[in-house]
């Protein structure tokens, strides 16, 4: 809660993403921020959780890419998708989940 009584996002304590291949190896990427940050992305960690390092009130709910609360909007390369929450057209203008998409290529 916020001093005036508001609820903020963002603020229940961490839980693993809903991964859909626990057994499979993702290649670690680098997202780059509309400011020009460059962050990271190990194999191990989602991008939304990347972000909240570096951003910490960035937007996000569910975690297991239901809600669309976190969506981000991809500026280079082919993100491989694994949420249920965007429609077809949505990804091909470019959006994606960091809470639990990962990346083709090595930039986002």
């Amino acid at each position: 809660m916020t001093p005036d009584g508001a609820r903020r996002r963002g603020t229940r304590p961490a839980r693993p993403a809903l991964h859909p291949h626990p057994h499979k190896t993702w290649p670690e990427f680098t997202l780059q921020l509309r400011d020009g940050t460059r962050l990271s992305v190990p194999p191990n960690r989602s991008a939304l959780d990347v972000l909240l390092d570096a951003r910490p009130r960035t937007p996000f709910s569910c975690r297991q890419g239901f809600c669309g609360t976190c969506r981000i909007q991809v500026g280079a390369g082919t993100p491989e998708h694994h949420d249920l929450c965007l429609t077809p057209a949505e990804r091909a203008a470019g959006a994606m989940l960091p809470c639990v998409a990962r990346r083709h290529g090595d930039t986002a």
